[in-house]
């Protein structure tokens, strides 16, 4: 049996990721943190927005991965 060749391993990746990925979930977790911060404090805290968007968008991204193998 042949191996794989490193253009079909590299697409196969990224329509996994591609996937996998929760693009709409994550902005939607971006959007509602910084609109709470901005009713309840008056600013914004952008980094602390991004900070839990990221470790929604991999918690996520872990569980579709997950559930598809």
């Amino acid at each position: 049996m042949p191996l794989p060749s490193v253009p079909d391993c590299l697409l196969r990746c990224k329509r996994r990721f591609k996937a996998t990925f929760p693009a709409a979930e994550s902005l939607g977790v971006l959007l509602g943190i910084l609109g709470f911060d901005l009713v309840t404090e008056g600013r914004t805290n952008l980094p602390k927005a991004l900070l839990a968007t990221a470790l929604f968008a991999i918690a996520v991204m872990a569980w579709r991965f997950w559930r598809r193998r």
